[in-house]
Formats: structure tokens, C-alpha cells, sequence
């Protein structure tokens, strides 16, 4: 690769995590589900500590439900938080139509992506 087209893609993913950095600061909440065909694995992160982990079904019912328990005991103004999950195909749907109808803020990532991050 060229060095000027390696700077260029150097350039563009720091700016891109530099750019995830400065979105995630405007959040106080940070929801990271675990998406599956049968469930989905709610994680609650406030100030780097997990204040809330629950599993439920991976059905609109069941999420509604989750997303009342999380308004009602952790954080009313779910508008505070960002919900973060993988991008798994088909098994999104329920969860992906429940937080748009509410017209919340969700963060997809790839499972490449996710992977480089972790290890």
C-alpha cells in the first residue's frame, strides 16, 4: 500500500474514533445488548461500572417490558442513553423497530469491528 493512501486510511479511522469518542460523551448511559434469535442480553454501563444486566426474550413485548423496568428504576429520560448492539441480520428486527418507534439513539456495530476493539 502507498504510504500516502495508508496515511489517508490512518487518517479516517482516527478521525472515526475520535468522532465515537466525542458522540459517547454525550451520553450518560451506555446499553450494550447482546443480540440472539431467542434473546437479547441487556448491559448497563454508567461511569465505566455496569449498574444493570437482564435477559429477556428477543420479542417487541418482552422489550417494551425492559425498556419500562430501565425508565422506571435506572433512568427515566431514556433519551440519556445510547444503545449499542452488533449487527446479527434478522434477529435485530424486534429490538431495532422498539428503540426506533421510540425514537431512540442506536449505535450498530460490525462483529469485525467489535473484534478488533476487544482483543
Amino acid at each position: 500500500m502507498p504510504i500516502i493512501k495508508g496515511l489517508r486510511v490512518f487518517r479516517t479511522v482516527n478521525s472515526i474514533s475520535h468522532l465515537k469518542n466525542k458522540v459517547m460523551k454525550q451520553f450518560e448511559f451506555f446499553v450494550g445488548i447482546d443480540v440472539s434469535k431467542a434473546t437479547l442480553d441487556f448491559s448497563v454501563v454508567q461511569d465505566g461500572k455496569q449498574v444493570f444486566y437482564q435477559r429477556t426474550e428477543n420479542k417487541p413485548k418482552a422489550i417494551h417490558k425492559l425498556l419500562k423496568l430501565l425508565a422506571k428504576e435506572y433512568f427515566p429520560d431514556l433519551f440519556r442513553a445510547v444503545f449499542c448492539m452488533e449487527y446479527t441480520g434478522i434477529y435485530n428486527n424486534h429490538l431495532l423497530q422498539v428503540l426506533q418507534d421510540q425514537q431512540l439513539t442506536i449505535w450498530m456495530e460490525s462483529a469485525m469491528q467489535i473484534k478488533r476493539n476487544t482483543s
